[in-house]
């Protein structure tokens, strides 16, 4: 049986007005107190005293020992002070001839002898345990076999108390590059008419706060948050979401908008509910709205963020109606550095700002304002290195250092517990936010998980509805958000959310798939009441469906929300239904529904725009017949080439719709992923080629081990990726498949240019050019 051994060590303070009696004493009020809290004491020679407690009693343990320190150091010296030190170890306790034995017992003594008075020092098993919990101060070296120890310090020993220490850290003001681009968006803003606004940046540039600042200069009638929807389905239903988040429920956006009409009240009525409304309803909505914001005073304000996971139809919508008389409107859509401006909203014409990365100095001043330390503080100067060149990655820095009992608050001020960390280069943002996440309770946790995955405007209704199905009571869950918003991860404005996207990314990418289906039956549980009978926000709750292991349940819901969106001008988002239903589900029946779609969808458009070809750029056209699915994802290819991702994306679906191989479209989409800079797209969507199966049947080993070497290049794994290319050369002319081959030998060359090997990469691509196929065809 496994247990925890703590060995307690007293020598008498030698002083001849002692009482000889006090350490039996003390000896038997510790043994009391031992017994009280759980422990087994098993051996008592003098002051030595052994205590055996149960592994789910090693906090309790510790606090024991603590408390025992601590009484030691409060007594009289000259009556019957103690120098106390105590070893704790966990091992395997056995019963042999009627007494327990095992090294654990060893450990705990060699530690409790080479540990200073007043100090207890737990073996590595210990440590590992109690980690979560305890800070540490020396590593005690016991010389025996290369056991050591680490000491509890005892001046900072809980880090629970460290993370209320976040409350200490400051909000800053923006930086000077940031208050510059501020200006010039907002100057921008004034002028009359609407506008298309990009913001872009890396992650944790400012743009959140930046446009915070813009909503504070206009003080817009109307200002909206435009999100994603669970799997980007729903038409319509970032609207939906953003009307609700911003307002707070459905009947306070009813009261926002008094002026309406009857026609349009219905109108709004449906959209709020989830129900079928057409794109020709919607934009007259929408219009109304704008102008009666505008009358109100001010213009509107819209921000896309993330723009990726916003349905087509809400993109769409706001794109077109903001053109209209009376609907002044900035339309503000936030894009990382790499990040591409839909095609529709740049064929309007945009005005864009980059925001910079921070300088040294810059990052240093951030940082003295969010641990207020005068400027030139060597402590900024620490925390702004290791924070990097993003506002987001120098504030999460001190934030990390301070869950993490690393900085320490004591007289007004903060400190280095112990010394300060070396700093060989700036920590990757998403890195910071992991190491913060391990100090997390493990029931707030769980919530930040539920609030992550649920979308923005779900409301507290539904965040407790999924924390009951999880076990969570409404105390507990209570506790959780104020201890989460107490630590900087969550804020409230009619709801609770992330304190940033980035977080969100993390704590979705890091969510086991096991706790994702569990989440996602949870989600389908508490929005059946609401989502049920309404067709468009259906289609959510047969994401969740799906997600969760419905299958059959989440694809009829897709397909349904598809035809009625055909039906209904939403055909861009009808597509991505149906192609999602097919993923889900890729039986026959799931084929043919989504296959009809893309007809519906097709002579909708011809209806509509004789001239126009259904998803063709310039110059293409596409005809639906059994080859449109290969042929739509040769046409993805050379979208790919031209670097039209939107195209190449919309090519994808059509032809999954109309039969096309799962694993293809999810190497496209690899491929895709790739070039967009997203890393955790592209190893999902990996991931998810690899569930499907059929990666090792010959003819589809080569093109999966491409895919993986395009993740691993992402992921900057790069020797990885030169090992998954070269098994591709080899799988692909062991099967003789000539394009595979070529295609393989160009990943290989972008591997070794990125190994800055320019050579062996010119001559790679010299071999590939006589055996090179169309370029079009060699990952389909």
């Amino acid at each position: 049986m496994e247990c925890l051994v703590l060995w307690h060590r007293a020598i008498p303070v030698l002083d001849e007005q002692e009482d000889p009696g006090a350490h039996d004493a003390w000896t038997d009020d510790l043994a009391e107190r031992a017994d009280d809290v759980g422990g087994r004491v098993l051996l008592r020679v003098g002051s030595t005293l052994v205590v055996l407690f149960e592994m789910h009693d090693v906090h309790v343990a510790l606090r024991w020992a603590l408390e025992t320190l601590e009484r030691a150091d409060a007594l009289d010296p000259s009556m019957a002070g103690l120098r106390v030190a105590l070893g704790v170890a966990v091992g395997e306790v056995d019963e042999q001839h009627g007494g327990l034995v095992g090294a654990a017992f060893d450990r705990a003594q060699l530690l409790a002898n080479r540990a200073r008075f007043g100090e207890l020092v737990l073996d590595p098993a210990c440590h590992a345990v109690a980690r979560d919990a305890f800070l540490f101060a020396r590593t005690v070296n016991t010389g025996s076999a290369g056991l050591r120890g680490d000491a509890v310090d005892r001046t900072h020993p809980f880090l629970a108390d460290c993370r209320r220490e976040l409350a200490h850290l400051r909000q800053p003001g923006l930086v000077a590059p940031i208050e510059q681009a501020a200006q010039a968006v907002i100057e921008a803003a004034t002028k009359p008419g609407s506008m298309r606004m990009v913001l872009r940046g890396p992650s944790g540039a400012g743009a959140g706060r930046l446009c915070s600042r813009l909503v504070e200069s206009l003080e817009p009638s109307l200002w909206l948050h435009v999100s994603g929807v669970p799997g980007g389905l729903e038409p319509l239903g970032s609207l939906r979401y953003a009307l609700t988040y911003h307002f707070g429920s459905a009947e306070a956006v009813h009261a926002a908008f008094p002026q309406l009409d009857d026609v349009a009240k219905a109108r709004l009525g449906k959209l709020l509910r989830g129900d079928v409304v057409s794109f020709t309803d919607a934009y007259g909505l929408m219009r109304a709205m704008l102008s009666w914001a505008r009358q109100a005073g001010g213009k509107s304000v819209v921000l896309l963020d993330p723009v990726g996971g916003i349905d087509p139809s809400t993109v769409k919508l706001l794109n077109e109606v903001i053109d209209e008389a009376g609907a002044e409107t900035i339309l503000v859509v936030r894009l990382s550095e790499e990040g591409r401006v839909p095609a529709a909203i740049l064929a309007r014409g945009v005005f864009e700002s980059t925001l910079p990365r921070l300088g040294p100095s810059l990052a240093r001043t951030l940082a003295a304002q969010v641990l207020g330390e005068p400027e030139g503080s060597g402590l900024a100067s620490r925390v702004a290195a290791i924070g990097g060149d993003t506002p987001l990655g120098v504030i999460e820095a001190a934030r990390t250092l301070v869950a993490a009992g690393d900085l320490i608050h004591e007289r007004g001020h903060f400190r280095f517990r112990l010394s300060p960390p070396s700093v060989d280069g700036a920590v990757p943002l998403e890195r910071l936010l992991s190491d913060r996440l391990r100090t997390v309770d493990a029931v707030a946790y769980r919530v930040l998980e539920m609030v992550s995955l649920l979308p923005q405007g779900a409301g507290d209704a539904a965040l407790a509805a999924i924390a009951g199905f999880d076990g969570i009571s409404a105390d507990a869950l209570e506790a959780a958000v104020n201890e989460l918003a107490a630590g900087w991860l969550l804020e409230r404005n009619t709801e609770w959310r992330t304190s940033s996207e980035q977080l969100r990314h993390v704590v979705l990418g890091a969510m086991p798939p096991a706790r994702r289906s569990e989440l996602y039956r949870f989600a389908a549980e508490a929005a059946r009441a609401t989502m049920s009978g309404a067709v468009f926000a259906g289609a959510s709750l047969a994401y969740y469906l799906a997600e969760g292991g419905d299958a059959e349940a989440g694809a009829k819901g897709l397909l349904t929300a598809a035809v009625a969106a055909a039906d209904s001008g939403h055909l861009r988002g009808a597509l991505r239904l149906a192609a999602a239903a097919v993923q889900f589900l890729p039986d026959d029946d799931t084929r043919r529904v989504a296959a009809h779609v893309s007809q519906t969808i097709k002579r909708s458009e011809r209806e509509a725009n004789p001239a126009r070809q259904s998803f063709a750029g310039p110059g293409e056209s596409i005809e639906i017949s059994s080859a449109v699915g290969a042929a739509a994802t040769v046409r993805a290819i050379d979208a790919i080439q031209q670097r039209d991702f939107e195209r190449a994306e919309r090519y994808v679906e059509l032809g999954i719709a109309q039969g096309r191989s799962l694993a293809a479209a999810d190497r496209m989409r690899v491929v895709l992923a790739v070039l967009r800079g997203s890393t955790n797209a592209a190893r999902a969507a990996y991931g998810q080629m690899l569930q499907r199966g059929g990666a090792e049947r010959p003819g589809e080993r080569t093109r999966s081990a491409l895919a993986h070497a395009l993740v691993l290049l992402q992921e900057r794994d790069t020797k990885a990726a030169v090992r998954e290319s070269l098994r591709a050369i080899q799988v692909a002319r062991a099967e003789q498949d000539g394009r595979g081959e070529a295609a393989a030998l160009t990943t290989l060359a972008t591997c070794y240019r990125a190994l800055s090997r320019p050579d062996d990469a010119a001559a790679l691509a010299a071999k590939v050019q006589p055996m090179a196929p169309p370029p079009s065809t060699s990952m389909v």
